[in-house]
């Protein structure tokens, strides 16, 4: 199994958050892992979009 970049950040980032390192909220740790979902479900759309038009 791979780790993406989004992945080997979000790692740290709760090791940070769990040993007290850093006082952000789950919603920052977690945010490689969202914006990775983001970026997927954006490029998923364009490709969706992309091929409706190129079925007219």
């Amino acid at each position: 199994m791979k780790l993406g970049l989004f992945s080997i950040l979000t790692i740290p980032f709760i090791l940070l958050k769990v040993f007290n390192v850093v006082t952000w909220s789950w919603l920052i740790v977690f945010s490689p892992l969202i914006i990775g979902v983001v970026i997927w479900l954006l490029l998923l759309v364009f490709l969706i979009l992309i091929e409706a038009i190129a079925d007219r």
